[in-house]
């Protein structure tokens, strides 16, 4: 801690030497300055260090703060220099931010950085040192005016300054969260564009287990489940429900979507709510069982089979090997029985066929051959999970 402090001491005292002005029109010296007013998020450096090194910034960046908020390498400094504010001892943090957005022009310049692809990352910096200083409803409402909330949330820039305010959903008593809540309110075609369904994602975590249980049961009874699993981007928000919601409302999810799962499985985009489903539900698993020759005959699910196999119990597994890998193997030839002696070693019955097992472990080469065949990828799988 100490030496920390020292270090901290001796970049705010290089600070006041160096040619700052000259260190901002190169990518090298844009780093050098990040880097020069950077600390640990838990160890931040002392008042008289922070507000000397902001100062000193403020004189370098004042006449040019809105250009380097959008330059490439620039940017950098701008939102380090957000982070040393609340350490600066001043009276509040919301004073020094609001002080900041003064040097920038105002509420108007500040919103113009939402709109562009790197500026849109100083406002994000700033939006996350206001909620971790108490800060957050002044700067939310100068980042998002009422009526521009649903241009937002379709805007590719603007969403990501919703996606940061989105933990202010979760505080009952925030104006700008009950704003989102509100204008949100569960409505689930965010969920299918690509960029909203990171949004809609966002929103689902703020709302807790309760309130993102609430919304997977109204989505139950829409019965657009099966659409949503299908899509390329609504797939992703319900594979972040089953992670979110309560226990029960998991089961009543699993159970919604069992009698789809073997359709799913063959679905480009299914197959991955699939794979989740796999690791959370036992009769998930038992349904896909019951089909695995005719999904390991389709194309595209491989992965997802190694998923069931892996998550079944040692009594699982063993049936999947007797009665569904050892029959088309024995009946390939001299070369699949030898590796069906293999499976059976891995599986965990004894006898001298576990050197088989151990040999696909240790050959590598065997080991690449045999992930060329569909057989041999689980031949290796069950000697990786043994």
């Amino acid at each position: 801690m100490q030496r920390l402090a020292q270090t901290h001491k001796a970049n705010a005292a290089l600070l006041q030497t160096l040619d700052l002005d000259a260190l901002l029109e190169t990518k090298r010296g844009t780093a050098l300055l990040a880097q020069l007013v950077s600390f640990p998020a838990d160890q931040p450096p002392a008042a008289k260090e922070a507000a000397a090194a902001v100062e000193r910034l403020y004189q370098a960046l004042g006449p040019r703060l809105k250009e380097l908020c959008v330059d490439k390498s620039a940017n950098f400094v701008v939102s380090r220099l957000l982070q040393l504010l609340p350490h600066t001892g001043a009276k509040s943090s919301a004073s020094a931010l609001e002080a900041f957005v003064d040097k920038l022009g105002g509420a108007e310049e500040l919103r113009t950085l939402t709109q562009s692809s790197i500026g849109v990352h100083v406002a994000n910096t700033l939006i996350d040192v206001a909620i971790a200083t108490d800060a957050a409803e002044e700067v939310a409402a100068l980042l998002m005016p009422a009526r521009h909330v649903k241009e937002m949330l379709t805007h590719p820039q603007e969403q990501l300054v919703i996606r940061h305010l989105m933990p202010l959903v979760a505080k009952k008593q925030s104006k700008a969260g009950q704003l989102l809540l509100h204008t949100i309110n569960d409505d689930t075609s965010l969920a299918y564009d690509a960029m909203g369904n990171l949004v809609f994602q966002d929103y689902l975590k703020a709302l807790g287990p309760a309130g993102a249980s609430h919304a997977a049961r109204k989505m139950m009874k829409e019965d657009n489940l099966l659409h949503m699993c299908q899509h390329a981007s609504a797939a992703h928000v319900v594979h972040a429900l089953l992670d979110l919601v309560d226990s029960p409302t998991q089961t009543a999810l699993c159970n919604a979507l069992k009698q789809y799962v073997v359709q799913l499985a063959t679905h480009i985009n299914g197959r991955f709510v699939v794979e989740k489903l796999v690791r959370v539900s036992r009769e998930v698993r038992d349904e896909l069982v019951k089909q695995f020759t005719f999904l390991a005959r389709s194309r595209g699910t491989q992965h997802l089979l190694c998923t069931l196999f892996a998550c079944l119990d040692a009594r699982g597994k063993q049936n999947v090997v007797d009665r569904v890998l050892v029959p088309p193997a024995q009946r390939a030839g001299d070369r699949p029985v030898r590796l069906h002696h293999a499976a059976e070693a891995g599986a965990g019955r004894p006898g001298g066929a576990r050197s088989d097992a151990q040999m696909i472990r240790e050959n590598s080469r065997l080991r690449s051959d045999l992930l060329q065949n569909f057989y041999g990828k689980f031949l290796v799988r069950i000697c990786e999970t043994n």
